[in-house]
């Protein structure tokens, strides 16, 4: 009833080993663990997501779980608003779930979800599978009441429905949403642990108010895994460096110290590549950071057409990036003196050039 071996687990990152955006944020979004998102809206103080440490001694320690991604609530003077929302999720490629073995029109097949969660106050919390292709649905669940501070295992078993529709495509398939708060805009009267037509303004029942009215409340999460059959198999176990692959078709970046060969293009300009270690998932967005710990974003170069070095050339931002496909980046430098149609040797001399192709 359980898949015994090969790569069984749908999600990616589900130990939390990678963040390579950063350990720690407050944005709305992506920006500390990989692939997974987290959503805080209405707040009157920003909710800090991070890549943290699990405790010796505990058991999701012994299992071999060594991080966890924890949410640290601000402190919401405002109180509960209908639109404030805090949580997380992972969306998963659609061919991932198509081809995955999981007979999604046949009710007596199943996909089975697994994860180890710690709250600091006792609540009960709600989350939901999405589905986007067709008719759109939802199948919502809850943790059942958990006791604070403790780490607690929760596993759902999810049958097909003959109505889902899923493409054999490279976007957005099924969406795992574990929430620590919605408000009264999104919760309402409805069933639990069966699949229906998505209605946005009633995802899950109406939420306890505890967590998100106590300040600097904390919700932490590791060993997520979702497999295909109707039994939660022990967690699967990724290396480090197949979990940064897997990562790495959604978000990689040009990190400081990458160095390439140039093209003048113009009195200004120099063109230059980038090969990606993994195939990215589609055309990514393409920016400059200067918040993953390597400084302001800038370039140097060194010009060989006459032996003159001039490393001194630090353009502060770039102004335009294209790619020709999801493997190959050619990008586009401006801000130099003097370039002609010289060749020269550039480098990232701080910051980062991210290229991101999230669901």
């Amino acid at each position: 009833s359980g898949q015994a071996s090969g790569r069984k687990n749908l999600i990616i990152n589900g130990a939390m080993q990678v963040a390579q955006r950063g350990t720690s944020a407050t944005n709305n979004g992506y920006g500390s663990v990989d692939r997974f998102l987290c959503t805080h809206e209405g707040t009157d103080e920003a909710v800090t997501h991070a890549q943290v440490d699990v405790a010796s001694g505990t058991t999701p320690y012994s299992l071999g779980l060594r991080k966890s991604m924890k949410l640290t609530n601000g402190n919401q003077t405002g109180g509960v608003g209908g639109a404030d929302v805090v949580g997380i999720a992972q969306a998963i490629e659609a061919q991932n779930i198509a081809t995955s073995g999981w007979n999604f029109k046949s009710s007596s097949s199943y996909i089975t979800l697994s994860f180890w969660c710690k709250s600091s106050v006792a609540q009960n919390f709600y989350g939901y599978f999405y589905i986007q292709d067709g008719t759109p649905k939802l199948y919502s669940f809850e943790t059942g009441t958990l006791t604070a501070d403790t780490w607690t295992k929760i596993t759902k078993k999810i049958p097909g429905n003959s109505d889902i529709t899923i493409n054999v495509d490279n976007g957005f398939g099924l969406q795992l949403q574990l929430w620590t708060f919605l408000g009264t805009n999104y919760t309402g009267t409805t069933t639990l642990n069966q699949w229906a037509n998505f209605d946005s303004s009633v995802r899950t029942p109406n939420f306890t108010s505890t967590w998100y009215t106590t300040n600097d409340s904390t919700f932490e999460l590791t060993g997520v895994q979702l497999e295909v059959g109707s039994t939660a198999t022990d967690f699967e176990h990724r290396s480090i460096a197949e979990e940064l692959a897997l990562c790495q078709r959604y978000f990689q970046f040009i990190g400081s110290g990458f160095i390439t060969a140039a093209r003048g293009a113009s009195s200004s300009m120099y063109l230059y590549s980038y090969t990606c270690p993994v195939n990215l998932r589609a055309s990514p967005t393409i920016s400059t950071n200067n918040d993953l710990a390597h400084g302001t974003f800038s370039v140097r170069r060194y010009r060989d057409g006459s032996g003159v070095s001039d490393s001194t050339t630090t353009p502060a931002t770039a102004s335009t990036y294209f790619q020709v496909n999801n493997n190959t980046i050619h990008l586009q430098q401006d801000g130099f003196t003097a370039t002609d149609d010289r060749s020269a040797t550039i480098f990232i001399s701080g910051g980062a050039i991210t290229l991101a192709s999230e669901l």
